[in-house]
């Protein structure tokens, strides 16, 4: 249940009641990315720049008074102030830019799962143009602000919701009769997030006890040579495989992990 006391069915048809599913979960918010029109403003204002990179080397080139290229206080070329203060100005709006940029490309992906989701809430109540949702056509370009501060829950968080909600639609249960439902519509599935963390953090914790702990203990009780050399590196793989894909390591990291 929502903390207003309210379910989504509750708020006007339309982008009221939109916004509130999208509010009811955060792997819901997502958005474009941009990018063609992002690279088309990056195409502009890089040539702005050159442009009038170009224009001051010109101007340096036709100076008249060579003193003046020597002592910028001495400069009293006022076209030649104007370029820089231009110049300065197309600069920093081109790095804040970047920089803008670089923080929206760094933004996770858009679970596939969740777009579906979406897409099917707006087909089924049909109470949104299709300008209002067309976003959710660019599959490729949408982007969301549910960010992880550790790999292993951006990993497996997404698998183990889409995992209960299949267990629930199997058992034909609703998740409202667990307490924690948002909508009444039974076609609505949406898990409060401190419930994922919590199994997502015991997933982890089995997953450590199954690649660590329990292959140690099969291995002393291993009676052969062979045998135990063998189980070593099947363990050994597994270990690397399960925490290349939990913990997002970089080459050198598995490298050292395989090692030790």
């Amino acid at each position: 249940m929502r903390k207003s006391g309210k379910q989504i069915e509750d708020y006007p048809a339309g982008l009221p009641r939109f916004a509130n599913l999208l509010g009811s979960a955060p792997a819901f918010v997502i958005s474009r990315r941009f990018s063609v029109a992002r690279s088309r403003l990056l195409l502009l204002k890089q040539d702005r720049v050159s442009i009038l990179e170009a224009r001051l080397n010109e101007t340096d080139q036709n100076e008249e008074r060579p003193l003046f290229l020597g002592c910028s206080r001495l400069d009293a070329n006022t076209e030649r102030a104007n370029i820089l203060h231009d110049l300065d100005n197309a600069l920093a709006d081109l790095d804040a830019f970047v920089l803008r940029s670089n923080q929206i490309s760094s933004l996770p992906a858009a679970a596939k799962p969740i777009i579906d989701s979406l897409n099917n809430w707006v087909d089924g109540t049909g109470c949104l143009s299709r300008q209002q949702t067309a976003y959710l056509a660019f599959e490729d370009d949408l982007i969301t602000t549910n960010s992880y501060n550790d790999y292993s829950f951006a990993f497996l968080q997404p698998k183990i919701e889409m995992l209960a909600i299949w267990l629930y639609q199997y058992f034909k249960k609703h998740p409202g009769t667990a307490g924690f439902r948002a909508s009444r519509d039974k076609h609505v599935f949406i898990f409060p997030e401190d419930t994922l963390k919590r199994i997502t953090r015991m997933v982890i914790a089995w997953l450590t006890v199954a690649t660590i702990p329990v292959p140690i203990l099969i291995v002393h009780a291993l009676r052969t040579p062979g045998s135990r050399v063998a189980f070593t590196m099947v363990a050994l793989t597994l270990l690397i495989v399960v925490g290349t894909c939990l913990s997002g390591a970089r080459t050198t990291e598995i490298f050292i992990a395989g090692a030790t």
